[in-house]
């Protein structure tokens, strides 16, 4: 429903955009950046925002399936992502996030917890994007 959503929401701005008669370059500076600055009014993301949020959940799935058939093919836990790899139970692409940075991974309590971090552009910090436990 949001995919078709967004599909809808991108289409009316594509349709928007086509028009008739010259355009000065006022106009063209201000349409450039209409794909990543309009908000869909049901998502309330911009077409940017729902395409990394659309990488980040196949990352996640991707990771959570090929846990589930180690655990089915080796009757325990992986202890890392790169096991998972070496076993071509998971692609090596879905080692890094959706902005293309490492993923973090500790195993804990049988558990692997996958984190996403990211470096805060005013204060330098490293921060949580996101974390996830498989």
């Amino acid at each position: 429903m949001k995919v078709l959503a967004l599909s809808l929401a991108l289409i009316l701005i594509v349709a928007g955009q086509v028009g008739c008669g010259k355009k000065d370059k006022d106009d063209e500076k201000d349409e450039k950046g209409a794909i990543e600055t309009t908000v869909d009014s049901i998502t309330g993301y911009t077409a940017v925002q729902a395409k990394f949020k659309a990488q980040r959940q196949t990352i996640q799935i991707s990771i959570d399936k090929a846990v589930d058939y180690f655990v089915v093919e080796h009757g325990r836990r992986p202890v890392s992502l790169q096991e998972l790899v070496d076993g071509d139970f998971l692609d090596k692409r879905y080692l890094k996030d959706e902005y293309g940075k490492p993923l973090e991974v500790e195993a804990r309590d049988g558990q692997l917890v996958v984190r996403s971090m990211r470096v805060n552009k005013e204060t330098g910090r490293r921060e949580l994007n996101w974390s996830k436990s498989f």
